[in-house]
């Protein structure tokens, strides 16, 4: 912000708390409520009791007090409740003083969540930052059409602007119509997943959302193959969300399609949202690679026979 929308933040911020002391926290813990219940997966991280006494937010209150607080059954210390409502105006979760001073969210501030969570020194973001980015192919077994196989699209790539290893990951059912009826067989659908890539101690782990379903999804790597410095192929595990309620877990392989060429990262860095994720402009490009034209749900015997092989592998994990 600017020195002008400073000076506005903090005349708002001291609105709320005079409000705060004349009406008591009840207004301010139904908007944490509200605010927690529709945040995405990686704001929602935020919210967290520990992340808010890391940040200092929360100073006095213990965890179960905290959680008292916010069924109603509890008060929170009077400085505690100033800080929280300091909190949640800066950081733009407050909707209507963010929509008025032009607050922007903290961006990629749920990987730097993981990084402090995982302890992840700054050489070994180093080194993920030299092996990891470019495109791969994903493959892992369907779990909305079983005996089938999904051949999706993952990017990985530096955010310069806030030091985040992203990522991408692109799921497609290509639609299909029966020849007789000319009736839909299968419906065409599309999903992106964006998230974050991370390393702790031999595994590396990604973790993702679904912005419309706010499904979110944990991937870990424990088996690599690497050449020149860059990694070729990937295997591991997969758990997620289906629908918000099917827990699924599966065994996952990446296979390393190519590199980011410069027109890439360029079109990364600049073709961007409101939150700082690659546009609809974005995947008009994407949409022109082979890989991307390719995926879909395919049958057991398009598999090629090294996925399969690392796909049993990281199955027999889930068996031991």
């Amino acid at each position: 912000m600017d020195g002008k929308n400073e000076n506005q933040a903090a005349s708002e911020i001291e609105r709320l708390v005079g409000r705060l002391a004349r009406d008591g926290q009840e207004f301010l813990r139904e908007r944490f409520r509200q605010i927690r219940k529709a945040a995405r997966p990686d704001e929602r991280d935020m919210l967290h009791f520990k992340v808010l006494c890391r940040s200092e937010v929360i100073q006095r209150a213990s965890q179960f007090t905290f959680s008292r607080w916010c069924s109603g059954k509890a008060e929170l210390e009077a400085d505690d409740a100033e800080r929280l409502l300091q909190y949640l105006v800066n950081e733009g979760f407050w909707d209507e003083v963010r929509d008025q001073l032009a607050i922007a969210r903290v961006p990629d501030q749920y990987f730097w969540s993981l990084v402090h969570e995982l302890e992840s020194v700054r050489t070994t973001r180093q080194k993920l930052r030299d092996a990891t980015p470019g495109i791969y192919q994903m493959w892992r077994p369907s779990v909305v059409w079983p005996g089938r196989y999904v051949l999706g699209m993952l990017l990985i790539y530096f955010n310069s602007k806030t030091g985040a290893m992203r990522t991408l990951e692109v799921h497609r059912m290509n639609g299909s119509q029966a020849e007789q009826t000319g009736l839909v067989a299968t419906p065409e659908v599309t999903e992106v997943l964006r998230g974050y890539l991370v390393k702790k101690s031999s595994q590396l782990i990604i973790q993702s959302f679904e912005r419309e379903t706010r499904a979110f999804q944990i991937t870990v790597f424990a088996s690599m193959l690497q050449q020149d410095r860059q990694i070729k192929a990937m295997s591991g595990l997969c758990l997620g969300l289906v629908g918000q309620r099917g827990l699924f877990c599966r065994p996952v392989v990446l296979v390393r399609q190519g590199g980011l060429s410069k027109a890439w990262q360029a079109v990364l860095d600049t073709q961007l949202d409101e939150d700082g994720w690659p546009r609809h402009g974005f995947f008009d490009t994407l949409s022109k690679e082979p890989l991307y034209q390719a995926m879909n749900i395919v049958a057991e015997q398009d598999v090629p026979p090294f996925v399969r092989l690392r796909l049993d592998e990281s199955a027999g994990l889930t068996r031991n």
